[in-house]
Order: C-alpha cells, then structure tokens, then sequence
C-alpha cells in the first residue's frame, strides 16, 4: 500500500515557532502542511474547512482557552489527533491536556526526533486502521 500524506494544521501564537515546525513537518515527507493559525478562533475555523487528520495547537500563552479549543475540536472532530506544546512542564497542565484530548505532549523548544516520533506514530496507525478496513470482509447468506 502507497504511504498516503498526513493532512496537518498547526496553530501557534509564535511566528518563530510556526515556521520552525513548518520546517520540521516539511522535511518529514509524508506530511501535508494544509495550514497554520496564529490564534486559536483563526486555528478552529481552518479545522472546519481543512479537516485535518493532525493538529499541532500551542497551549501558550492562554492555557484556559487552548484547552477549550482542544476540548470543542476532540468533540465535534472525533478523528482528528492532536499534539500540544508549551513550555510549561507542570503535571497538572500535561494531564489537563491529555484530558482535553491531546495525543502528544511536545516541550518547547520542540526536538525534531520527538516530532518526528510522534508524527510517524499517528500515520503508522492510521495506515493500520486503512488496512484494516480494506482487509474487512462481507458474510451474506441465503
């Protein structure tokens, strides 16, 4: 089975830090960069038209209303996986995301390899689950 492109949108307050990782995600190959946000309104509404199967969502500067956001796209966009970074390393901030639906939780300044990881985890299982659907089979008896 071809490797497919993994749709990805990022939604970051830091210029700096979205280019980074527009850098990082283009080097990967088998990403798609389909769009970035500088703020989390900005970010839901590229969600809605893009769909995308990832979503890389910066919890800084306003931790409360990122988690809002993660919260309204786990519920509304159920298929979508989502990666969080920030600077803050505190357990209860890490498990409020987790909570909130992320996948991943990405220190900033995010490291390459750990993006990368996290980012061929989520293809290889959703290229398991198109598998899994192709190999599915259909029982009709007379």
């Amino acid at each position: 089975m071809a490797e497919q492109m993994l749709s990805v949108v990022v939604i970051d307050s830091d210029a700096e830090s979205r280019r980074m990782m527009e850098i990082d995600l283009r080097n990967m190959g088998h990403v798609s960069l389909d769009g970035w946000a500088g703020d989390l309104h900005a970010g839901y509404r590229l969600i809605q038209q893009v769909k995308p199967q990832l979503v890389i969502l910066s919890l800084d500067p306003v931790l409360d209303e990122a988690v809002s956001t993660m919260d309204k796209i786990s519920q509304n966009f159920p298929g979508i996986e989502i990666f969080v970074s920030s600077s803050r390393k505190e357990t209860e901030v890490i498990l409020r995301a987790m909570r909130a639906g992320a996948k991943e939780y990405l220190i900033r300044p995010i490291n390459v390899d750990e993006l990368t990881t996290a980012v061929q985890k989520v293809a290889r299982a959703r290229l398991a689950r198109m598998a899994e659907g192709v190999n599915a089979g259909k029982i009709i008896s007379v």
